[in-house]
């Protein structure tokens, strides 16, 4: 599901899958991330498993991204300035698969 989201077909092979736990007090300070790899670009969905009960929020290019359990975001990292803020209660966990796809696929 997570590949026809990121719009991957059978020729697309660079990708990943991370299950990501940001226990309390952790969090990602705003970043992007490279492509990696010519003639492509970075796709990534990151969907909620378990919510942190607070903090631990989500901000691409400076706004917030309201995400609950179940919910996913489509973004590109590459280009995205992209931050979870610090879990301050509990702990977030996410599903993301990124991939690198070819840049004539998506547009760009």
């Amino acid at each position: 599901r997570a590949r026809a989201l990121l719009g991957l077909d059978a020729r697309d092979e660079l990708y990943d899958a991370y299950l990501l736990r940001y226990p309390r007090g952790s969090g990602v300070p705003a970043h992007v991330d490279a492509a990696a790899a010519d003639g492509h670009v970075h796709v990534r969905v990151n969907a909620i498993v378990v919510a942190a009960e607070a903090g631990g929020v989500l901000a691409i290019d400076g706004a917030v991204v309201d995400l609950d359990v179940g919910d996913a975001v489509v973004f590109r990292p590459d280009v995205d300035v992209h931050e979870v803020s610090v879990v301050d209660e509990g702990a977030r966990v996410v599903f993301s698969v990124g991939a690198l796809v070819r840049a004539a696929t998506t547009g760009d």
